[in-house]
């Protein structure tokens, strides 16, 4: 890893409505090479910090499901954004056709 000396960057961002503004802070970077926080930065703002009244996405099942006896779904950890084709991962969940073309691999995720 070669050492980068830390230098101001001008950057601009968005307002409200719409007018672009001068940042008031230096720009630096939060991960390592390995891809970790550097220490010091605080872990807020992520998928996992979220207050409980945040709505769930298109009444999808939580990404790590806690029992609930109301929740018809089974429980199980979700894996991204199911949809995709692909042959890297065995399917591990019992999936319908989304589409009725002999030969495809899209799915249904969603079952509502």
């Amino acid at each position: 890893m070669v050492a980068v000396p830390l230098q101001k960057v001008q950057t601009t961002t968005g307002t409200r409505f719409g007018t672009l503004v001068a940042r008031n802070g230096k720009t630096e970077f939060i991960a390592g090479d390995n891809g970790h926080l550097v220490p010091g930065v605080a872990k807020i703002n992520n998928s996992f910090n979220h207050p409980e009244t945040t709505p769930v996405f298109m009444n999808s099942a939580p990404r790590w499901p806690k029992e609930n006896p109301t929740w018809p779904k089974t429980e199980k950890a979700t894996m991204g954004y199911k949809g995709i084709p692909t042959d890297y991962l065995p399917a591990s969940t019992v999936t319908l056709k989304a589409v009725e073309i002999k030969g495809t691999k899209e799915r249904n995720f969603n079952f509502s």
